[in-house]
């Protein structure tokens, strides 16, 4: 582990989030690892016995992982990936090149330490997030589970809860979806709606104060949709 990059790493990930930071920092060190030369000189890891990255070149393997057809298409979809598993990371890395966002789990701070004790995550930070706990997913956008397989294996409960919390998650997407598009098909009759309802974005809270900010500030005559959304956030102000 080199500790200049661990406080650097730590450092940058402290701007997100300081909590994270201090109990990375604070984490014992793994039991049973081994830090292993891959053939193309690269650093690998194996951990309780499993083997995390290629022994031959982790980066290219982590490139053709984050390239695959399935993380393609769900990426243009607009999805994020929920990567599971850090291991040391080169996956993760390799998703940022090609996603604004990656969430990543690893239910272990001490390997999130080592990792930050081995790769340079710090150009990469601003896209990344860091959770080592299941967490309340109702503000998060669309997003899809990346398992790391080799940290599958030796996180299989953490595994499964995180995937049941995802697919849920998915559920509550397409039923906003739905919402959305069946509120859109009722308010065609009124003129001025459509623009404004095909403009939402289901995976965003509606606030019907910046609607009505956003009426306020347009120009022209009043859409009689427009009209309606003034109403309302009147009435809305009145019983508060």
């Amino acid at each position: 582990m080199k500790q200049e990059l661990l406080e650097k790493n730590l450092k940058s990930l402290a701007v997100a989030d300081s909590d994270l930071a201090r109990r990375v920092a604070s984490a014992p060190e793994l039991a049973d690892y081994a830090i292993v030369k891959a053939r193309s000189g690269l650093e690998t890891l194996v951990l309780e016995g499993v083997t995390m990255h290629s022994r031959f070149d982790p980066a290219a393997e982590a490139g053709r992982a984050a390239a695959s057809e399935e993380t393609r298409a769900a990426l243009t979809e607009g999805k994020i990936p929920v990567v599971f598993g850090l291991g040391l990371g080169y996956h993760v890395l390799a998703l940022t090149a090609i996603s604004d966002m990656v969430i990543v789990v690893e239910p272990r701070p001490e390997v999130l330490r080592l990792a930050f004790g081995s790769l340079d995550f710090t150009g990469a930070m601003s896209r990344l997030r860091f959770f080592t706990a299941p967490q309340p997913l109702n503000d998060w956008p669309p997003a899809f589970l990346w398992p790391h397989q080799p940290s599958v294996r030796l996180n299989k409960k953490d595994f499964e809860l995180w995937s049941e919390l995802l697919k849920r998650h998915g559920s509550r997407d397409e039923k906003l979806q739905e919402t959305v598009s069946e509120a859109a098909a009722a308010l065609t009759g009124i003129t001025g709606a459509a623009k404004v309802m095909n403009g939402l974005r289901p995976e965003q809270p509606f606030d019907e104060k910046e609607l009505a900010r956003a009426v306020f500030e347009g120009e022209g005559p009043l859409t009689e949709f427009e009209i309606l959304v003034l109403l309302l956030n009147a009435l809305s102000w009145q019983s508060q």
